[in-house]
């Protein structure tokens, strides 16, 4: 069984929850581009 060297502190579930939530605001983001470059 796996056993990491490592333990979940309040700060690092804090920072995890934070990245978290960044990540889906820019996912869910409407961004369009200022040009798309197309090849044919």
């Amino acid at each position: 069984m796996f056993k990491p060297n490592f333990r979940y502190t309040n700060k690092i579930v804090q920072l995890l929850t934070r990245i978290s939530a960044a990540r889906e605001s820019i996912l869910n983001s409407p961004l369009i581009p200022k040009w798309a470059v197309f090849s044919l």
